[in-house]
């Protein structure tokens, strides 16, 4: 798959689409250095492409509006669960940006 079939992909079948098998796929490595790609892999697996598979230690990590985008996605599906923690969000978040003064008050909490 290149750039352009993974983005059509993404509009016709939006979040939730995301197939984890892509991750063994020979093409995955060097489709997933654009950002807009990556973006769209984040709406497509409601943010978990960056928790687990190889995106969980990229770079995209340290791409402010990669993590704000994963971190709104994942407020908005978990917020309301008893269980959830605003802790958690920091998974989403490289540690260089752990003392980011817009990251911290996105999360509502310092690391």
């Amino acid at each position: 798959m290149n750039k352009s079939e993974l983005l059509s992909y993404f509009d016709e079948n939006g979040a939730g689409s995301y197939d984890t098998n892509w991750e063994n796929g020979s093409w995955f490595s060097d489709v997933t250095r654009d950002k807009e790609v990556v973006l769209a892999m984040v709406v497509m697996s409601d943010a978990q492409c960056l928790l687990h598979g190889p995106l969980k230690d990229s770079e995209f990590k340290k791409d402010k509006e990669v993590v704000f985008t994963a971190i709104d996605i994942y407020r908005t599906l978990w917020e309301d669960e008893e269980d959830y923690e605003a802790g958690e969000l920091w998974d989403f978040v490289d540690q260089t940006l752990r003392r980011d003064q817009e990251v911290i008050d996105e999360i509502g909490e310092e690391f």
